[in-house]
């Protein structure tokens, strides 16, 4: 196929749960109740986990290095075609963000 085709199927099969994702949230949204939902997930969250129970954060740490791992050969071969001087550290901190902000939207729809 070559690095055009891999591409453009990149864009598809990124975008693709993406837009499904949000579709999902704005629907999970209109639901009856759906804002009670809302509130157990942020505001009635019991975040008095994390200081009593620390095994919590290795499970955390544990969840965000796999769901980034399981792309990890993907990334590599990202990497092997950006340009000479591209900013690896800014690559790192966006693909981590992203992932993590995914996650929580996730948890909405």
């Amino acid at each position: 196929f070559g690095i055009q085709w891999t591409g453009r199927i990149t864009y598809f099969t990124m975008g693709l749960p993406i837009v499904l994702l949000f579709v999902f949230l704005g629907r999970a949204l209109t639901l009856p109740g759906s804002d009670l939902g809302v509130d157990e997930y942020i505001r009635d969250a019991n975040w008095e986990v994390l200081t009593d129970r620390p095994e919590v954060w290795s499970k955390a740490v544990s969840q965000i290095f796999f769901s980034i791992g399981v792309t990890f050969g993907i990334m590599t071969a990202y990497a092997s075609h950006c340009k000479r001087n591209e900013h690896a550290f800014t690559n790192a901190c966006v693909v981590a963000l992203s992932n993590s902000l995914f996650s929580f939207i996730s948890g909405f729809a």
